[in-house]
Parts: structure tokens; sequence; C-alpha cells
């Protein structure tokens, strides 16, 4: 007969899944920054139909690849370094700072609380002029990775301070016998 899990695992899985989808996440931004790199300068809904275009020729009448598209070309903006440098910068952060609280390094918690919080201030201003819902569905992840890694931190802060008041006791008891 198999052990159920205890919600204390469940969440701890919940948790570990998410942290390797943010280092996945993170190498594939790193990846898109690089490839951003030589394309400096070119329209984005260029790239867009360059890297879709076996997709837009299949079915032209796709809704998706149709928003997509109208999307870009009603932004009409360019690939610049900025762009290249906020692929690279984030995807780096999201690779290291998940990993170091896959190690539970309670510093990784608070960092990447802050950093997320403060780039969904970004999102959230930009979405006021954008309207983009694909930005929306960006903040509302952002806003799931917080509660995660704020609930994963809180309970690790209490294991933590649980196992140093044990070995405090410890402490005291191997005094007490000498």
């Amino acid at each position: 007969m198999k052990a159920r899990s205890s919600p204390r695992d469940l969440d701890e899985l919940i948790f570990q899944a998410a942290m390797y989808w943010r280092i996945a996440y993170g190498t594939v931004r790193v990846y898109i920054g690089y490839k951003f790199l030589s394309l400096i300068g070119v329209p984005a809904i260029d790239v867009y139909r360059r890297v879709f275009r076996n997709e837009l020729t299949d079915d032209p009448q796709d809704h998706i690849f149709s928003f997509l598209a109208h999307s870009l070309t009603q932004q009409g903006f360019s690939i610049t370094y900025f762009l290249a440098a906020h692929f690279l910068f984030w995807g780096v952060i999201d690779i290291v700072l998940s990993y170091t609280m896959i190690r539970h390094h309670l510093w990784a918690f608070t960092t990447s609380i802050a950093l997320i919080i403060l780039f969904m201030f970004y999102e959230i201003y930009r979405f006021t002029h954008t309207h983009s819902l694909i930005l929306l569905a960006f903040i509302v992840t952002d806003v799931f990775f917080v509660y995660l890694i704020r609930h994963e931190y809180e309970k690790l802060k209490v294991r933590k301070a649980r196992a140093l008041a044990k070995k405090g006791e410890n402490d005291g008891n191997a005094s007490d016998r000498h």
C-alpha cells in the first residue's frame, strides 16, 4: 500500500517544480537574449514572422498567431540592446535565485520576492499603457511565484528556527552533564 503524501511534501514538490520551471524559463530567456543581440534594429514583427512562418502559412486564420501578429504590428517596436540585455539579465537572475532557493538559502527568497515585485510595478505600469493580455498573464504568473516563494520562505524560517532551538537544547543538555 502506497503512503499518502503529506501537505508539506506536496507543498515542497510544487515549490521544487516551480523553481525548476523558473530555471528552464531563465535558460530560455538567456538564449533569447543572446539571439536578440544579433537582431538589434530588426522590427519585432519581422522576427515573429520569421520564427513562426511555417505555422502562419499552414493556418493563416489561426486566432492566436493572428492576435500576436496584430499586437506586434500595433506596438511597432524593434529589437534593441535594452531588450536583449533585459532577457539576459532576468534569465541569469531566474537561474541563480531559483537554484539558491532550491538549496534553501534564505537570502535568495527575500531577494527574489523583492526583484519580482519591483519588476511587477514596471509590468503594471506598462499594462496601463498597452492593455496587453500577454503582459497581464505575466503579471498573474509573477503573483503566483511571489506567493509560492513567500509560502516556502515562511516554512523554511520556521524549520530553521526549530532546528536552531533544538540545537540550543542539545548544547544546553551537553553542558549540564559536565
